[in-house]
């Protein structure tokens, strides 16, 4: 056992930790000697263990444990006599740190953390055989502060590991250890140190985020991590901290988003977000940049000058020619749009490739060539903020290029204004009694579960939440309804149902909360009422269902709605149901669960077909809802009612493609409903299949009703954006749209195709479901689908009739692609009886 000189670890006078300092009132003449054999009153820098006159304790469990490390992963261990430290340099003498007190190891942490020679890694290696490689390992005295380190908070002290970890245990060590002055050494050595409150950090009056390196443009010089070039500045008056009682915080990472009070000066501020970067190699950010530059905003005389060139310019076209470059246009467009622009006859260069850069990215274009432009010193964000908006009007162009904010949605709606609805059609009234029945029977004890099988635009949303708001005024649903679906869109037109649905037939005087569960937004909080909660699969399956405050409305979740339940046999979903009490051997008391689908089968999967049915109790709600359970005599009903349209027809000339023998393995082993990606691709780089689609589009749609709203299914994110530009070139206002397009762009442009002020939407991957565009007058399926369930998924955007607020008739156009080795039919070879005649 190491003793040590009493000072700022042992205090003197022997009130604490006596048995390890050395009384100097009778050893005050060896002072001296006790020095020369190492006596210290505090951990030195740049001490080496291996050194010390008797081998310490600490490092041979250090060498015990390294040893065991490095040997984890080899199949021939090597011996740990042969295993050594190439350097053993750290800081100590350590051994005595152990047998201290928590006041003494409170102290003992204070002096470790704060030597530069605490943090260097140690490296262990084979001493003659070099095939074993070397491995980095922590420090002595690293590892040593994982196992005994204490930090002082408030009036106690707590374990420097309870820390560590995301979340950690102790959110005060975690903040002591972020604060601290060695906090970029402490970040490398504690890896797992979280430098993110993970949502556990609330501020209170803030404004909105704006990105650091549009507030200060100089950080940008900066070697930061990826995350940190992106990361948010979010001023507000005071910070919350959860598990941080007592504890003042200036600047926390949080969400994505550096949150600072405003009450600092500049000065502050910005020294306090250079302490919370994390730079690579950590060093020292004021190397690279002063407080003072940082402070200057002006920007400087050659970038005043590019402006003025871009600005000096007429046309849009021109403007972006000059702040891209030809080059670097034509770099980022689709290369099968290039490929087809160069074959026409009209040389493609100067505007005219501009020209082909906004027919793509719109108004969007300055922002996919940002990195083009970074001498013209662009904002960071692209979202109409006022620095983006500024920039972009200095150039020349209008505001709407500096982009589109993305507001946020507020996290609930309370209803309860009177809202007109038409009436039910018969079949409707048929479905929604046997939700009825589900919903009373679920609190008998009896059958708690049934899927709804409606085609796409015969109102399944209405007819579910009419049943359920129904069965809420007669005291039938207990609980919390929590509706689940994909994807933003089929949150969003679920939220919208609610609200005319309740509006319209909700008990008189009673209100209704809708919470919004998706896009960011925060758990849910109590409501004193009928309470709906909307949640996408992902948010779900990402933060769980359980896990929030006493009173979270999803604690006490009375029934779950499954939108889009063709889906739902997959991990996520079942997790979720898993965490409900909802499992595939159903119990007496379990919660109602209901499913919506407007295609009740697996594909060509006969196995997961029957996992669907039993997961829904094989109860089909829609049972005596028609005259016959046939699908196919449900449309013609349908389209007889004209709830539906009827469909003209017309085929398109496609391209041959022939599949690798892995993709032919693919298609015929996994039932794939459509080609593999690469296939696909394939068809989308055939520069006369593309332009077929276009003239195809042209021919039967723009020359004879160029006001027909039109929606495109292309193979590719790149094949969308070739057949969208080509269309805007030749005049059609069009867009490409998917899932890389952000959701504020493609819900601006889901509503301009709406308003008609687009004339067509070429989708590829999106819009399948839960897109609502009554008005579309005419598809055109561009991408080869096998799946009769999902074709008609997508022709049926289209084919909401007059009775429902959409058109009599509609046109569906199909690209026949010929796939040389592969005998499937396309599906839409199989829906012969759907055509008008």
């Amino acid at each position: 056992e190491f003793v040590m000189l009493p000072g700022t670890i042992l205090p003197s006078d022997g009130s604490r930790d006596g048995h390890y300092a050395i009384r100097m009132d009778f050893h005050s003449p060896d002072q001296r000697l006790l020095t020369m054999l190492g006596a210290v009153e505090s951990p030195q820098a740049d001490h080496d263990p291996d050194e010390d006159w008797n081998w310490p304790k600490a490092l041979t469990e250090h060498h015990q444990e390294c040893v065991r490390e490095f040997r984890r992963d080899l199949t021939q261990k090597p011996l740990a006599s042969k295993l050594y430290f190439t350097s053993t340099i750290s800081t100590g003498p350590i051994d005595t740190f152990r047998y201290l007190s928590g006041a003494g190891q409170v102290a003992f942490t204070g002096a470790l953390l704060l030597h530069e020679s605490t943090y260097p890694k140690w490296t262990m290696r084979h001493r003659t055989d070099r095939r074993y490689g070397s491995k980095e390992m922590d420090s002595l005295a690293v590892a040593q502060l994982r196992k005994y380190g204490r930090i002082a908070l408030d009036t106690k002290s707590d374990r420097l590991r309870d820390g560590l970890g995301n979340p950690p245990r102790n959110r005060g060590v975690q903040w002591h250890l972020l604060r601290h002055a060695q906090t970029r050494q402490i970040r490398k050595a504690f890896p797992d140190l979280a430098t993110v409150f993970d949502g556990q950090a609330q501020a209170v009056g803030e404004d909105d985020p704006v990105p650091i390196t549009d507030e200060w443009p100089g950080l940008a010089e900066l070697p930061m991590s990826d995350d940190d070039q992106e990361i948010d500045l979010m001023r507000c008056d005071r910070i919350l901290v959860s598990g941080g009682k007592g504890l003042h915080y200036d600047c926390v990472r949080a969400d994505g988003a550096l949150l600072v009070v405003r009450d600092l000066s500049p000065e502050e501020e910005i020294r306090c977000v250079l302490r919370e970067l994390v730079l690579d190699d950590d060093e020292d950010p004021e190397d690279y940049v002063s407080v003072e530059e940082l402070l200057e905003r002006r920007q400087d005389d050659e970038v005043e000058q590019a402006r003025a060139r871009v600005r000096e310019c007429e046309t849009d076209a021109e403007r972006l020619l000059e702040a891209v470059g030809e080059d670097e246009l034509i770099y980022q467009l689709p290369p099968s749009l290039v490929s087809i622009l160069k074959a026409e006859s009209e040389p493609f260069k100067g505007e005219r490739v501009a020209e082909a850069a906004i027919a793509t990215f719109h108004t969007g274009a300055l922002r996919e060539y940002k990195e083009d432009i970074e001498r013209l010193r662009p904002p960071t964000q692209w979202a109409g903020g006022a620095r983006a908006v500024e920039f972009v009007t200095d150039l020349g162009f209008g505001p709407e290029w500096a982009g589109r904010p993305d507001p946020k949605r507020p996290p609930f709606e309370d209803v309860r204004a009177p809202y007109k609805l038409p009436p039910l059609h018969g079949y409707q009234e048929k479905a929604v009694a046997n939700i009825r029945e589900v919903l009373r029977a679920q609190r008998a004890g009896g059958e708690n579960r049934g899927l709804l099988s409606l085609p796409t635009g015969a109102g399944k949303t209405r007819v579910t939440v009419e049943a359920i708001i129904d069965a809420i005024r007669d005291g039938e649903v207990d609980g919390t309804v929590l509706w689940i679906a994909d994807r933003d869109e089929l949150c969003e037109q679920a939220v919208e149902s609610w609200q005319q649905a309740w509006g319209a037939i909700g008990p008189e005087a009673e209100e209704l909360r809708i919470s919004r569960m998706w896009g960011g937004q925060k758990r849910p909080v109590a409501f004193d009422g009928a309470h709906v909660v909307v949640a996408t699969m992902q948010t779900l399956g990402s933060r769980g269902v359980r896990g929030g405050e006493a009173n979270d409305p999803l604690n006490d979740v009375g029934l779950l709605v499954v939108d889009e339940a063709h889906g739902s046999i997959a991990p996520t979903y079942t997790q979720i149901m898993r965490e409900l009490g909802l499992t595939f051997r159903r119990r007496e008391d379990e919660i109602g669960l209901l499913g919506l689908t407007a295609t009740p089968y697996r594909g060509f999967n006969a196995d997961e077909t029957a996992r669907l049915a039993a997961r829904y109790g094989r109860n089909r709600l829609d049972t005596g809802a028609f005259k016959s359970n046939d699908a196919n005599r449900v449309i013609g009903e349908l389209q007889h009612m004209t709830v539906l349209a009827q469909a003209d027809h017309q085929i398109i000339p496609g391209g041959d493609v022939r599949l690798t023998d892995e993709e032919l393995r693919q298609m015929k082993e996994r039932g794939f409903s459509w080609l593999p990606g690469s296939a696909q691709d394939r068809l989308g780089d055939d520069r006369e299949r593309t332009r077929g689609i276009v003239e195809a589009y042209k021919r039967w749609v723009g020359e004879d009703h160029p006001d027909w709203p039109a929606l495109i299914f292309a193979t590719s994110v790149e094949h969308a954006e070739t057949v969208a530009a080509l269309l805007q070139l030749d005049g059609i206002p069009a867009r490409a749209v998917s899932s890389k397009t952000e959701t504020a762009a493609r819900r601006s442009a889901v509503e301009q195709f709406r308003s008609g002020e687009l004339k067509v939407l070429v989708n590829y991957g999106v819009f399948r479901e839960g897109f609502d565009a009554p008005k579309t007058r005419a598809i055109i399926v561009a991408r080869p689908v096998y799946s009769p369930n999902l074709y008609f998924q997508m022709i049926g955007r289209g084919l909401r009739g007059v009775l429902n607020g959409g058109s009599d008739r509609c046109l569906v156009l199909d690209v026949k692609d010929n796939v040389l080795n592969y005998d499937r039919q396309l599906a839409f070879t199989e829906l012969d009886w759907l055509w008008a005649g």
